[in-house]
């Protein structure tokens, strides 16, 4: 070992050093201080190699810590300006504040300042801010933080978290809507692209002075929104955005004279591509998707949490605006739960996939089934005749891969294995199913192990992977057993 270059030494160190670094490295089990302490060559490896140090986690006990966390601290600042050395991630999230002990204070006296001394000197070179404000400490110490700051910071991400104390709540939320107004940090910030926003305290959003227009990708998924507070953040970044996440909760809608009912803006995010949305309730005011123009939208999920089950004409406006781009469109119970036995035809399932004509791949939660007619128009084409990848349940099971059959029969008879066409002129993809994910009864199971192993005697079918997912009904409610099967 002592024969080999430092470089090496370095590039077998990286392997072995597959966390993140912490600091002060007494909270974690760090293997860079175990390494450290095999020799001086060793220590000295490790602390000049900017590799070993790319991202980098500080969980401050106070805003002043100790010496030890200085000294580390000041020869990891050392390494990054020589090296131009950028920190990936930085946690404002003070802890173990009780546990504080003596501070200990450099031979010169002074302390080491976490802010001034370990997070400003490296933030104009930060792509990636992780800040959770929970704590007075957590709170000054980021509205410290001056205009200008974060030249290159590319991601952020921002959690504003409820406390279980309703009065500690009170305070830290009024403290942080003050300081909030005149707040600049962020405001100007060329690179940034992404953010993840959690906010569990009933700010704002746009109270966050972030350049909104600019985002191209915003995961909001832990952040509850009314529908108008959703618009208003969807019109703020669609400039911009090509990738969103919210989960948007629904309120009674009521209306007096006193308390006129509550208007939405119409929203058009031309540039997103792939929105997913937890709606909680939407059957309470079906009016919401009314107002979203999304042209370019090509991947759709909904992950539903309602009581009152699936509606899917409440889609139909929302689908037909993209109904030349959407590729994928997925619907799904959130939470999962056990769903209960619906009447599929009351779904208008055929109105939903006449709006989506060019859909390549189609997920059906579980309790709704496709009618017969349905089926027959996806086997024959004249119905989504670019899908590709499927799931969906069944209380028969045979009724999908009969039409499975017939699709990939049909296909294989007017343009032979590897045809990129479906119709004349039309091109698209191979119009072959790739995959087949079938939830269907237990009772099923032999009827369906059968229906499958006769389709794949077919050459149109021997592409085809078939996903089998049993379930067994009680009460006209449908529950989930652990028995898959797949080939």
């Amino acid at each position: 070992m002592n024969n080999l270059s430092d470089d090496i030494l370095s590039s077998m160190f990286s392997y072995l050093m597959t966390s993140t670094a912490i600091l002060p490295p007494s909270l974690g089990d760090d293997p860079r201080l175990q390494l450290m302490a095999v020799s001086r060559r060793w220590r000295d490896v490790i602390f000049n190699s900017s590799n070993l140090w790319d991202t980098v986690i500080v969980l401050p006990r106070s805003p002043e810590t100790s010496l030890e966390l200085l000294m580390i601290a000041s020869k990891w600042l050392e390494i990054r300006f020589v090296r131009d050395h950028v920190l990936s991630t930085f946690f404002l999230r003070p802890m173990y504040l009780n546990r504080q002990g003596p501070r200990n204070r450099t031979r010169t006296g002074e302390i080491f300042r976490v802010l001034e001394d370990g997070f400003l000197p490296v933030a104009r070179g930060t792509k990636s801010l992780s800040c959770t404000l929970s704590t007075d400490h957590g709170i000054q110490s980021f509205f410290a933080i001056p205009p200008g700051t974060f030249g290159c910071l590319e991601k952020l991400n921002i959690s504003l978290p409820s406390l279980p104390d309703q009065g500690l709540a009170h305070r830290t939320k009024t403290m942080i809507k003050d300081k909030l107004r005149t707040f600049t940090a962020f405001q100007n910030l060329r690179h940034l692209r992404s953010a993840l926003i959690n906010i569990s305290n009933g700010i704002h959003p746009l109270l966050l002075r972030i350049p909104w227009s600019q985002l191209t990708s915003l995961d909001m998924r832990s952040t509850r929104l009314r529908p108008n507070v959703f618009l208003e953040v969807l019109s703020a970044s669609a400039l911009s955005l090509k990738e969103g996440s919210f989960t948007i909760r629904f309120k009674r809608t009521r209306s007096t004279a006193s308390a006129p009912q509550e208007t939405f803006r119409i929203v058009k995010a031309r540039f997103l591509q792939y929105l997913r949305l937890r709606l909680i309730n939407p059957s309470r005011d079906k009016r919401f998707l009314f107002h979203l123009y999304l042209t370019a939208l090509s991947h759709l999920k909904i992950d539903l949490d309602d009581r009152a089950g699936w509606r899917m004409w409440i889609y139909h406006r929302l689908l037909s605006r993209s109904s030349s781009t959407l590729r994928s469109l997925e619907f799904m119970d959130a939470p999962p739960q056990v769903p209960r036995r619906i009447d599929a035809v009351g779904h208008d399932l055929e109105g939903l996939f006449a709006r989506c004509p060019n859909l390549e791949r189609l997920q059906l939660p579980i309790g709704v089934h496709m009618p017969q007619m349905t089926v027959n128009k996806i086997a024959e084409g004249s119905l989504l005749p670019y899908l590709r990848s499927l799931e969906v349940f069944s209380t028969v099971g045979i009724d999908i891969l009969e039409m499975v059959g017939r699709r990939n029969e049909l296909v294989y008879r007017r343009f032979g294995i590897g045809s990129s066409e479906l119709g004349s002129g039309t091109a698209a993809y191979a119009p072959f199913f790739a995959h087949v994910v079938l939830h269907t009864l237990l009772e099923n199971r032999s009827n369906a192990t059968l229906a499958r192993r006769y389709i794949r005697l077919f050459s149109s079918s021997q592409g085809t992977v078939f996903d089998f997912r049993f379930w067994v009904e009680s009460n006209s409610r449908y529950t989930m057993i652990r028995l898959n099967s797949i080939g």
